[in-house]
Formats: structure tokens, C-alpha cells, sequence
């Protein structure tokens, strides 16, 4: 995700988090994102995932691992220091987990500021969690 930090006038960019969840939600384990592609559509301050590519990426992970690895949330950038949610960024999180769009009941969001300090949030149907995280050396 660090290599898409927005500097120089780069525009946003973002994927989706894959991950595998034990069968008691005791932990929850990240383990990879997709990367922007072609498809999706970006400026400096939006990033639209293209939904049905991202849902072809989504279904070889399931497949390939045997419905082990699937959508646990999204990643993008944000041109700031210190990143934070936009109100569509929040809308969207809520609207998704309050509708049962996705398989969990909660969905995770990261996103990256342009010098690589990340806010990592997720969201319940009960609850919002959000912390800030900041990179320094070799983190």
C-alpha cells in the first residue's frame, strides 16, 4: 500500500483487504490486498473500486484456498499527513455492515497518508473502532 502514498500529485488509490477469519471471530488475520487497477476510477481526493473486477480478484482467492480467504474490508490513500475517514468513506462502512452486504458481520478499513502513517477503523453493527498508526523507521 506504501507505494501508492499520494505525493507529487499522485491521485488515490485503493483495493480490497483479503483475509481469513477463525470459525469463533477469535481473530481475524489480513492477508493480502489488491492492488489498483485499470479499471477502477480515481482523482486526487476519490477513489471508485471497480466492483465487478474486484469481485473476480475476491472469488479466485476463495477459490484457490477453498473458501478460506475472502473480503474482509477495503484500503485507499488519502493526500494528508495524517489520514482520516471522509463522510462517504464512513457512509459506506455503515451502509455495508447495517445491510449485510458482506459475509461478516463487520467490515475493516485502512487508509494510507501520504507519508505512510495509516488510520486503520472497522465497524459493527454495535460499534465503531478506529486508531491511528504511525510509521516511523523501519516499521
Amino acid at each position: 500500500m506504501l507505494i501508492y502514498c499520494q505525493i507529487d500529485n499522485m491521485l488515490e488509490s485503493g483495493g480490497v483487504l483479503i483475509g481469513k477469519v477463525k470459525t469463533d471471530y477469535s481473530e481475524i488475520q489480513i492477508v493480502d490486498i489488491t492492488e489498483p487497477t485499470i479499471y477502477d476510477k480515481s482523482g486526487k481526493y476519490y477513489f471508485v473500486r471497480n466492483k465487478e473486477h474486484s469481485q473476480k480478484l475476491i472469488n479466485e482467492y476463495w477459490g484457490k484456498s477453498d473458501g478460506i480467504l475472502n473480503y474482509i474490508g477495503e484500503w485507499h490513500t488519502h493526500p494528508e499527513i495524517n489520514p482520516s475517514p471522509s463522510k462517504i468513506d464512513e457512509d459506506l462502512l455503515s451502509y455495508c455492515v447495517k445491510n449485510n452486504i458482506y459475509m461478516f458481520p463487520w467490515l475493516f478499513m485502512i487508509i494510507v497518508g501520504y507519508t505512510g502513517n495509516l488510520y486503520l477503523g472497522y465497524q459493527t453493527k454495535k460499534m465503531i473502532a478506529q486508531k491511528k498508526l504511525e510509521l516511523k523507521g523501519s516499521d
